[in-house]
């Protein structure tokens, strides 16, 4: 059966947002297609059309949402600023990024065992594609910091590694937290960090 590329693009970007409310909501193991199928107001069969299973479904949403990511990142690698400015900015993006979804990921840290248990090796790899592509991309605006002279000489792949730790640490302890941040206001500490470490 063809479908219609604008009918096919519509029809996918409101079932992955179905995907997203109905796993935000119940989480990714007690998700069902049925459910998304619901949310959607899609028929089952049509769904499976768009996704052969739950684990593709789900691979594509999280795929999009690093391509979010990714595109954003890219924007500012490509721009003009020094790497000191484009660092902060990637970390103010990502933080308010990450804020703006925090419901998802607040359930996707509680079923991290779950999820990777649940997908394929096939779909694993296409997030960690992803993924390292931000790693490059940020790992070029470090190496941008040393040719400019704002950043030592220094093993650029961890230290690419260790920027997006500590990202990750600031969201997911406030995810954790009683006391919710206002992330975004995190920007300065963590490039403080980043930048010059705990020592006097």
């Amino acid at each position: 059966m063809k479908i219609k590329k604008d009918t096919s693009s519509y029809k996918k970007s409101k079932i992955l947002k179905a995907a997203a409310k109905i796993i935000t909501k119940k989480g990714y193991h007690n998700t069902q297609m049925d459910d998304i199928a619901r949310e959607a107001k899609v028929a089952k069969g049509t769904l499976y059309l768009y996704f052969k299973s739950k684990q593709e479904l789900f691979t594509v949403f999280i795929d999009s949402i690093f391509q979010e990511v990714f595109s954003t990142l890219n924007l500012i690698k490509d721009s003009k600023l020094n790497c000191l400015e484009k660092i902060k900015l990637f970390i103010k993006n990502n933080l308010v990024f990450f804020s703006k979804h925090k419901q998802f990921f607040s359930i996707l840290l509680r079923e991290t065992r779950v999820v990777d248990k649940a997908l394929d090796t096939k779909y694993k790899q296409k997030i960690y594609i992803r993924y390292n592509k931000i790693s490059s991309a940020l790992s070029k605006i470090i190496q941008q910091g040393i040719k400019e002279n704002l950043l030592r000489p220094v093993d650029v792949r961890l230290a690419t590694e260790i920027l997006n730790s500590i990202i990750t640490s600031v969201i997911f302890t406030n995810i954790k937290s009683k006391h919710k941040q206002n992330l975004s206001r995190q920007t300065k500490n963590v490039l403080n960090i980043f930048l010059y470490g705990l020592g006097k």
